[in-house]
């Protein structure tokens, strides 16, 4: 049975793997070989994600040999190599490149090479298996395969992605955009088809959710799973577009709320799962788990927080979107901001440390209800909702559907993530810079791992 293999490398990743790639030739056409270190998340039977966790590149003096007519390392260096990764659990990936610029093929160096390598590696402790690519020279473009145990390549598809949304692009695949999206036929119909496959996790399904979904699916997106264990209150009306009355006297959820919204944009065609529940649940997270992009438009720490745990665990995009407004005690004046917030992906800085979220708040709000209640009287916690309008929502949402569309369209780069403020007050759109923290215990464990794979090891080996 074939199997389909995504192999997902995050954008950063790959641009340091490619440029240290690149830089360890002696001269520009030699071939030069890299390793990535990933682990396996199972999709479905025919489905799976390699999820790049590290990666090495020998320097020029670990080859015993480098030249156009193949490569060889130094025994040391491979040995080296396994003792620190073979044992790890996970699955092995050998890059190398051929000389040229259009899409290469595997030579028959290649097969006995790979096909040698891939019984050695089935008798190491977990078996790693092993996924072989080769890459023109510039590492454009590629081709793939992947091994069995016993040394035969494997009928599965490898797919490769190096993309902040995993599988999609703008190139036209498609022949017509339904007559509905006419208008947004300038940006091509692979746009079109990408919105259209895109499944998008929602979790927060409130003012700003409402608005985001609304305005995406219009634009294009029709596959959602949507989580939010609320209902809908009275209070909520002046925020929600379409919510009626009859709704909150019916007590209907946030996403049946949501679902319908959905079906206005598509009334045909639309694939909706609705979690009534926290993203806590185990049913929430493994819906989630099969979606493209996750978004948090929740109104506290701790949603968010397992939001990014959860993003960072499979490796998959995450936005999001909050507002805040703000009144003075003393002079009574009042500031109205919005905050749009995409970490890298893979790791390097994140909500937590970007201080996004607040842990000691997300603590307070999963504590027991008598800490919390004697908290908010000792006057540390607010004991009202946080206020909130529709127009500063619908803003906040319609960035969020700008990074969507402008990620799909090229228009933006999510490479280092974004973090942009806007204070409509003053109106200042600021974009916020974040370093990489080595010290971050949600997301600094991935990248220290890249910088041990791609840099210490390498120049340790050297002599």
């Amino acid at each position: 049975m074939s199997r389909q293999i995504i192999l997902t490398v995050p954008p950063r990743m790959w641009r340091q793997f490619r440029e240290t790639l690149l830089s360890a030739r002696q001269n520009g056409t030699e071939e030069v070989i890299g390793f990535l270190f990933c682990r396996q998340q199972h999709l479905s039977r025919r489905k799976r994600r390699l999820l790049a966790n590290s990666w090495v590149v020998p320097m020029s003096d670990c080859y015993a040999s480098q030249g156009i007519g193949g490569l060889a390392l130094r025994q040391e260096f491979h040995l080296e190599l396994l003792r620190r990764y073979a044992g790890t659990g996970m699955d092995i990936v050998h890059v190398h490149t051929h000389p040229g610029r259009f899409t290469p093929s595997f030579s028959g160096i290649d097969d006995v090479a790979e096909r040698q390598y891939s019984r050695f590696l089935a008798r190491l402790p977990g078996r790693p298996r092993l996924t072989s690519c080769v890459f023109d020279e510039n590492l454009h473009v590629g081709s793939f395969r992947h091994w069995r145990p016993e040394g035969v390549v494997a009928k599965d598809r490898v797919v490769f992605s190096a993309q902040w949304l995993e599988g999609h692009s703008r190139r036209n695949r498609g022949s017509s955009v339904p007559e509905r999206f006419d208008r947004q036929r300038v940006f091509g119909r692979g746009f079109h088809e990408s919105l259209q496959s895109l499944r998008v996790g929602l979790v927060g399904c409130g003012g700003i959710g409402a608005c985001f979904a609304e305005q995406l699916s219009r634009l294009g997106v029709r596959r959602w799973v949507l989580v939010d264990p609320d209902r809908l209150e009275t209070s909520n009306l002046n925020r929600l577009p379409a919510a009626t009355e009859q709704m909150v006297r019916e007590n209907w959820p946030k996403v049946r709320y949501i679902d319908r919204l959905i079906h206005l944009s598509w009334p045909k065609g639309a694939e909706i799962r609705s979690v009534c529940d926290s993203i806590q649940s185990k049913m929430a997270q493994d819906d989630l788990a099969r979606c493209d992009l996750l978004i948090t438009a929740t109104d506290n720490h701790y949603s968010r927080m397992l939001c990014q745990e959860l993003a960072l665990r499979l490796m998959k995009p995450l936005l999001c979107l909050g507002t805040q407004i703000e009144v003075s005690e003393t002079d009574n004046s009042c500031r109205i901001l919005s905050r749009i917030t995409v970490p890298p992906l893979g790791g390097g800085w994140c909500l937590m440390c970007g201080d996004i979220i607040s842990a000691n708040l997300a603590a307070l709000e999963m504590a027991p209800s008598q800490i919390t209640d004697s908290v908010r009287a000792a006057g540390y916690v607010p004991g009202v909702a946080a206020p909130a309008v529709y127009w500063a929502n619908s803003c906040c949402a319609s960035l969020g559907v700008y990074v969507v569309h402008g990620t799909l369209c090229g228009l933006l780069d999510l490479t280092d993530g974004i973090d942009w403020v806007m204070e409509y007050g003053q109106k200042r759109w600021l974009q916020v810079s974040h370093e990489d923290t080595d010290d971050c215990f949600y997301c600094s464990a991935a990248k220290d791992r890249a910088k041990v794979g791609g840099n210490r090891l390498s120049v340790s080996l050297t002599t």
